[in-house]
């Protein structure tokens, strides 16, 4: 989290500092295990090539070309007795702070969906099924297949594809003439089905960021809905497998 410019390196750690970039440590992690002295500074492993003479175990091919590598760098460094080492924080202040640290536990990290859900104007419910939706936690056909559950395989809606989130949701002929209408309708063109769609779900994350919260929750009340009749439509014809025709009968039968 830190960077440092070497000036005497006294207070530099050698294998631990991002001195070289990335501490060198993680770049040669096998010269680091090699290493019996682990806690040098720059100054002390640079003085006589210490770090060198450190270095203890079997010589491999893959050691070796680390090896090499680390040498051209160790000589590349220069000391000066007269400067002491700059640390600068990672930030764009280069000062520390206790924000610009807990920012970068969650650095290249994916944004959670719930900040553009929670706001929403919709039921508890709702909002838990398009978190699942997003998730890909939804039972559709290509779930209920991947844990060997009876399924129907095609889409309830059009009988043309294999379920899928995104097939059900965006691509489904059926599904995007209601989003068409929903918008049409509701007089929020937001929410309009658009070519864009694509099979990462992205099309929801983009409507649900992208515009004010009343869209949001539509796109949220929506999506509720088409799950709904696909549920409707899935009950009303039954399932497809035999085992699963059998329970229905004996449901049927105990009643």
């Amino acid at each position: 989290m830190t960077e440092v410019t070497i000036g005497n390196g006294m207070t530099t750690s050698f294998w631990s500092d991002s001195w070289a970039g990335e501490p060198l440590r993680k770049q040669w992690p096998l010269l680091f295990e090699a290493s019996r002295r682990k806690n040098k500074t720059v100054a002390d492993a640079l003085d006589d090539d210490h770090w060198l003479t450190d270095l203890r175990g079997r010589v491999s091919l893959d050691l070796l070309l680390d090896f090499v590598a680390l040498r051209q760098v160790v000589r590349g460094c220069s000391i000066d007795p007269q400067v002491e080492d700059i640390f600068r924080w990672k930030s764009a202040s280069g000062v520390y702070s206790a924000s610009s640290a807990y920012a970068m536990q969650f650095d290249g990290s994916l944004k959670s969906p719930l900040r553009h859900i929670l706001p929403a104007w919709a039921p508890p419910k709702c909002k838990f099924f398009m978190w699942l939706l997003l998730q890909r936690r939804v039972f559709t056909a290509d779930r209920l297949l991947r844990f060997r559950m009876p399924n129907q395989y095609f889409c309830p809606l059009c009988r043309r594809n294999l379920e899928t989130p995104a097939h059900l949701f965006a691509e489904c002929p059926w599904s995007r003439e209601v989003w068409e209408r929903s918008a049409a309708s509701l007089s929020c063109p937001a929410i309009r089905a658009t070519d864009a769609d694509d099979l990462a779900l992205s099309w929801a994350v983009s409507k649900l960021a992208g515009t004010d919260r009343r869209a949001a929750s539509l796109t949220i009340l929506v999506a509720w809905e088409l799950w709904r009749e696909r549920n409707r439509i899935f009950l009303n014809t039954g399932l497809q497998s035999s085992d699963s025709a059998m329970e229905h009968v004996a449901k049927k039968d105990a009643t």
